[in-house]
């Protein structure tokens, strides 16, 4: 008798799994409602320990590497280089001494309700220099993705690195070979509410999670569980992991075990500089649950 293992999370292994269960000396009822429930509670309980024990430990189950058309890949690499041509030809650059003024206090008052909400808290974050060393190049509403940034932190390197004044910072050993200037390529970021949103857009054919390089939400939401697993860089056991400055998650592919991209999941960071403790708590918890 057939039934779906009831994963909770990585549940696309429920459909690419097949576990036999055998009860030896067993004699079920198989009228019209089949095996008995204790049995079938039995049964799943076994099938769900499988399928983990095999995903975790032997990673034997790997989902099929598809190939990306072309032509979206053409798109996405000329966007690229109009975009990186676009900041050679016109340049953005203010300076001036007195100009800025930084406060202690974010502009905005009031937790994102919306994706554009979660646009002006991240710049707001920027400019601040709450999160650091993260360059917009570009941003698109008419283009498959939200935007393009690099990476640029430059010498003295304290102001990345973590401390007690700087939570969301890079971990020292980080920067000990490193040249003058740390800085990337240029790379997707993406925004969204909620990761509901970007897990539905790839797993339509949208968008392509190999593409992404960072993304920005107020939150996790539940629908990511379907395709990655978690990592969270405000645990302290996983915070050397951190390579962005402000990044708060690293999502991994749970069927190949690739890395997919980082996160800056707001709701949890600023929950973070409130109570760092209690906070690295939650995580450790929500890790051991997820």
């Amino acid at each position: 008798m057939p039934l779906t293992i009831p994963m909770t999370n990585n549940i696309g292994f429920q459909n690419m799994a097949h576990v036999v269960v055998h009860f030896q000396d067993a004699e079920p009822d198989l009228g019209r409602k089949g095996f008995q429930p204790d049995q079938t509670r039995i049964a799943e309980k076994l099938a769900v320990s499988a399928t983990t024990a095999f995903r975790k430990r032997y990673n034997l189950l790997r989902k099929p590497g598809s190939t990306k058309q072309y032509g979206a890949e053409l798109k996405l690499q000329t966007w690229i280089r109009d975009q990186e041509a676009h900041v050679r030809e016109a340049p953005l650059a203010i300076s001036g001494n007195g100009l800025f003024a930084p406060t202690e206090v974010l502009p905005i008052l009031s937790e994102p309700v919306v994706e554009q909400d979660v646009v002006a808290l991240f710049n707001q974050m920027l400019s601040s220099g709450l999160v650091r060393g993260v360059q917009l190049i570009s941003s698109s509403q008419a283009l498959q993705y939200d935007g393009l940034y690099q990476i640029r932190m430059e010498e003295p390197y304290d102001k990345y690195v973590l401390g007690p004044t700087n939570p969301l910072g890079i971990q020292k050993e980080f920067f000990a070979d490193k040249d003058e200037v740390v800085g990337s390529i240029t790379k997707v970021l993406e925004y969204k509410y909620t990761l509901d949103g970007l897990v539905e857009e790839i797993q339509a054919g949208v968008k392509a999670a190999e593409d992404i390089s960072l993304v920005v939400v107020w939150e996790k939401g539940e629908t990511w569980r379907e395709l990655y697993d978690i990592v969270s860089y405000l645990d302290p056991d996983h915070v050397h992991l951190r390579t962005v400055h402000g990044a708060t998650h690293g999502f991994v592919d749970s069927l190949s075990g690739q890395p997919r991209f980082d996160a800056i999941v707001l709701k949890d960071l600023v929950s973070f500089l409130l109570d760092p403790v209690a906070e690295a708590a939650r995580q450790r918890r929500l890790q051991s649950i997820e």
